[in-house]
């Protein structure tokens, strides 16, 4: 998870976006995708399993940190 945090941010500087805003996609996608995929080899998942948790995961993050914002759990909606 780490890993693609790390890959977010890199993505982020080289176009030259601010790294506090949100860039929805890139924050979450490599966040999920990256250990889903060096899990997968482990665990033995297919492509279905990795499409669908990194799915889920972005729609959790998309509709829950607003929410989470609003309930002052969190700082940011983001």
């Amino acid at each position: 998870s780490l890993l693609g945090d790390l890959l977010s941010s890199f993505i982020k500087r080289r176009i030259k976006f601010a790294s506090s805003r949100q860039f929805t996609g890139v924050d979450q996608v490599p966040e999920a995708l990256v250990p889903l995929i060096v899990g997968a080899y482990w665990l033995e998942y297919g492509l279905t399993t990795i499409i669908l948790v990194t799915l889920s995961f972005f729609l959790l993050n998309i509709l829950a940190s607003p929410l989470l914002a609003q309930l002052g759990i969190r700082q940011h909606p983001h």
